[in-house]
């Protein structure tokens, strides 16, 4: 698209436009409109022109319809009365000044959105009225427009010179009664885009037309003769003339041949028609001067329009920044407050939480330790149970054992019985009471029978505490097996059996409880016989009565064994009935016991039951209460997540907008202070980099000054410590070679080893050398020269001290050794012999002189270790501190290392930025 022919404002909108047209197609689809719309800040109208864009199976839309279509959207609101919104300034600062927001709130968008020109105070803002959100229903892209009401909402756009002509060819040549809003703009537009092109195509060759009194009057000026003549001659009568008209005439006239002149004859008749066409010429000239002062001004005058313009956008750029200041900072000062209330909320609740939790802990705690206490109370119960069991089913075995023995026995009783009535001998009669030994074992097993009914009491009242304690959890955890209900109430455990079963007696097989038990059966047979006997009889009476004989003789059979039977009955219902009486003689006050007791645990029972009851119905309403809360903390948690994830987001854009600051302040700085380019197609300059080596430097050398300075000051120690003990070792060879004059006549050592024979005379030729015998370290080197393994062997001295070598430190004495001859040698012990015996005070002199040479050497020896372990310290001392110093001059390399890789950094990242600045501009 060619942007010669854009004003500012397309060239900015046109450059906003590319920035979406990632395919370089000149044209964008929906989506990328949308966004367009939104960074242009259009917000409900963007979707409006969305939708007039897209209205039609349009795939992608171009500049030039974007363009038309938001100069539609935009024209159907009303204008406000002050200048447009500081994005559309003209001047060239304006392209700079927009900024992205620094607080975006859903479609609302706070902080600095523009920079001001100055610092001076701007002035209070007027009073503006408040945008629409949506655009008027007229403007609707669907809405459908007759000609009359597009030519009456051109009128109410203030789009007053519209020619009505025009609206009523568009519909003409849309060939429908009525168009879209939509459509309709689109037409317009492309209407008067045509004729603005054909306007302008015509009027860069049209001229205003000239009065023929005007050019009579040049021409007359011009020295043309009979100019209205001249001007009827070449057929222009109007009283207005087209100038390119007259001047293509006079061109005509003054091409065509000239007729030849006779000789004599007036000038040439073309003069008059070139005087007339160069006052034609002059004429036109003065015309189009004339305009193109009346263009200049029109442009001043719009110049200083546009400047007024500026201004007062500069104004209301100010005013918005202050209004966004305002706005941000009563926002964060809100934002504060309500983070400061629900820190202190979030905190209480956080207690209260705490404080609840605690409490379900413990009533947790006491829930397990009941289970646990009813689980092991349920387990001892169900052994005992088992236990019982086992001793029931042992009883019952030796029960039916002594049932088969009753039952041989009544066998054996009723053949001896047979056989007596065989003999015709009448049976013993029965026993007239019970026989002791029985009526102690049935006092036994009543006791035994007495404690399993209280043991029984005991574990049934333990069973059922044991179950109300354990609840559902007991019930649960025991769903596989039985309840203990079911096993006590078992047919064959039942308490009966139990009660009927000793513990821990061994009975007879032929006891009293088995037999009564066994007799009981027996009289219920006997009276079913009888009530047999008796149908029988009343039948065979019947039959008798009619004479028949067998049912005669049956009936008497049949008495007869009534009679029988009745004799047996009365003789065993007699004891039976005293066995009874005898047992349940002494158990009406036990069996009232028993039943007090049983209400007594019954109640007991029913308000521990209750009690539990209440526990559970508590324990579950706190259930209730602790879920209800942990909602409404999960709740509160979720909730306070959320505004921290938000305010995370509001951080981010806040740092996202600072860092934009910085991309425009680094710009700034790059364009104040980076140096102009080369050529103009080369890239602007880069602000430079900040250059801390220097100062490194600086410091590096500062450091290595001050390291050579103590060094040399240390150096210059060592030295005049040097030279103190060189002025020592030169003091005390002074008081060794000093002679000592002593007039003592007593023996010296001297003469001792003499005469001892310590000292020999050296063998061989030897050079001549003084010996000096105040030195303890002297050593007498030896030369000679008879053969080759005298010369190889060392030296011996006089006094054949041993060869021993001295060490080289600073610390220890060394002596050069001098020499000296062995004559010379001989001759000074004899002169010193002789000398020490004319005067025998010199050993005891020589004596004491050597005591105060060793004492000075030990002083010495002391002084020397002394500067030695001063000066190993002050070396040591020194190495640390060089060591410092090194370390330190590291350090500063590495962060002379770090700052420079820093720097790069910096510089790198400052590039990025700019790439990326220069990407969103």
């Amino acid at each position: 698209m060619d942007r010669t022919s854009m004003d500012h404002y397309e060239k900015q909108l046109y450059s906003v436009f590319k920035t979406f047209d990632v395919d370089n197609e000149e044209a964008l689809d929906k989506s990328a409109v949308l966004e367009l719309c939104d960074t242009l800040q259009l917000e409900d109208r963007g979707a409006a022109l969305a939708d007039s864009l897209f209205e039609r199976p349009h795939e992608r839309v171009t500049f030039t319809q974007f363009r038309n279509g938001l100069l539609s959207v935009l024209g159907g609101s009303p204008a406000p009365p002050e200048p447009p919104a500081p994005a559309a300034a003209s001047d060239d600062d304006s392209s700079g000044r927009e900024v992205a927001p620094k607080l975006v709130v859903g479609a609302k968008r706070y902080g600095r959105r523009s920079r001001p020109s100055s610092a001076s105070p701007s002035p209070a803002p007027p009073a503006r009225r408040a945008r629409p959100a949506s655009p008027p229903p007229a403007l609707l892209p669907a809405r459908r427009l007759a000609p009359a009401a597009a030519a009456a909402l051109c009128a109410d756009l203030h789009m007053d010179g519209l020619d009505p002509a025009l609206v009523q060819r568009i519909f003409d040549d849309a060939g429908a009664p009525d168009l879209s809003v939509a459509e309709f703009f689109e037409r317009l537009n492309s209407a008067l885009s045509e004729t603005l092109a054909a306007g302008d195509a015509g009027g860069a060759g049209a001229e205003p037309e000239l009065s023929a009194e005007a050019v009579c009057g040049a021409w007359e000026r011009g020295g043309v003769p009979a100019a209205p003549r001249l001007l009827r001659d070449l057929g222009f009568t109007a009283p207005a003339l087209a100038p390119a008209e007259l001047q293509s005439a006079l061109d005509a006239a003054l091409a065509a041949p000239a007729p030849p002149a006779p000789p004599g004859a007036a000038p040439d008749p073309r003069a008059p028609l070139l005087h007339a066409a160069l006052a034609l010429q002059r004429l036109r000239l003065a015309a189009v001067e004339a305009a193109g002062e009346a263009a200049r001004a029109e442009a001043g005058t719009l110049r200083a329009a546009l400047a007024a313009a500026d201004r007062r956008a500069a104004e209301l750029a100010r005013d918005v920044d202050d209004d966004h200041a305002r706005v941000e900072a009563s926002l964060q000062a809100r934002v504060r407050a309500l983070e400061a209330r629900r820190g202190d909320e979030a905190r209480a609740h956080e207690q209260a939480l705490a404080a609840e939790r605690a409490r379900g802990d413990a009533a947790r705690a006491r829930l397990q330790a009941s289970e646990a206490r009813a689980a092991v109370e349920g387990a001892r119960a169900r052994g005992e149970a088992a236990e019982l069991r086992a001793r029931a089913e042992e009883e019952a075995r030796r029960a039916a054992a002594a049932e088969r023995r009753v039952a041989a026995l009544v066998a054996a009783r009723d053949a001896l019985a047979g056989e007596l009535r065989a003999r015709g001998e009448a049976p013993p009669p029965p026993p007239a009471g019970p026989d002791p030994a029985l009526a102690a074992a049935l006092e036994q097993l009543r006791l035994e029978n007495k404690q399993l009914r209280d043991r029984t009491d005991e574990l049934v009242a333990e069973l059922e505490a044991a179950a109300r304690g354990a609840g559902a959890a007991g019930g649960a955890g025991d769903a596989g097996g039985a309840s203990w209900r079911e096993e006590v109430g078992a047919p064959e455990h039942s308490l009966a059996s139990l009660l009927s079963a000793p513990s821990c007696t061994d009975e007879c097989d032929q006891s009293f409880l088995s037999l009564e038990h066994k007799v009981f059966g027996q009289l219920e047979g006997v009276r079913r016989l009888q009530r047999v006997l008796e149908g029988a009889a009343g039948a065979g009476a019947g039959a008798g009565a009619a004479g028949c004989n067998s049912c005669a003789a049956l009936q008497g059979i049949i008495s007869s064994v009534q009679e029988r039977v009745l004799e047996l009955t009365g003789g065993l219902d007699a004891p039976g009935a005293a066995d009874a009486a005898a047992q349940t003689e002494g158990n009406d006050d036990e069996l009232d016991k028993l039943q007090k007791q049983l209400a007594e645990e019954q109640q007991s029972h029913e308000e521990e039951k209750l009690k539990l009851s209440n526990l559970v119905k508590d324990l579950e309403s706190s259930l209730d209460a602790l879920k209800l809360e942990y909602d409404k903390c999960e709740d509160y948690w979720s909730g306070k997540l959320d505004e921290e994830r938000e305010l995370h987001a509001e951080e981010q854009r806040a740092s996202d907008e600072r860092l934009s600051d910085l991309v425009d302040k680094i710009s700034e700085y790059e364009q104040q202070f980076a140096p102009a380019p080369a050529a103009p197609a080369s890239p602007p300059g880069r602000l430079p980099t900040i250059d801390e080596s220097h100062s490194l430097e600086l410091q590096f050398n500062d450091l290595q000054d001050e390291f050579d300075k103590y060094k040399q000051d240390t150096e210059e120690q060592l030295k005049t410590k040097t030279e103190e003990i060189e002025k020592l070792n030169e003091k005390i060879k002074a008081l060794e070679e000093r002679p000592v004059v002593n007039g003592s006549k007593r023996p010296s050592p001297i003469d001792y080893l003499w005469s001892q024979g310590t000292i020999h005379s050296p063998q061989g030729r030897t050079e001549k050398a003084v010996r000096n015998y105040q030195n303890p370290a002297f050593m007498q080197p030896e030369v000679r020269s008879s053969s080759d393994s005298d010369r190889e062997r060392p030296g011996l001295s006089p006094i054949r001290r041993p060869m021993a070598q001295r060490s080289a430190s600073a610390g220890t004495l060394r002596d050069e050794p001098q020499v000296l001859h062995c004559s010379e040698l001989e001759g000074q012990l004899r002169q010193q012999a002789q000398l020490v015996q004319r005067n025998p005070c010199a050993c005891a002199a020589l004596e004491a002189r050597c005591r105060q040479l060793a004492a000075a050497l030990r002083h010495r020896q002391l002084c020397l270790d002394a500067v030695q372990q001063a000066a190993r310290s002050e070396g040591s001392q020194l190495r640390a501190r060089v060591a410092a110093a090194e370390a330190a001059a590291a350090r500063l390399h590495a962060r002379l290392a770090s700052a420079d890789l820093l720097v790069k950094e910096l510089y790198v990242e400052n590039c990025q930025l700019s790439q990326h600045q220069t990407r969103l501009l």
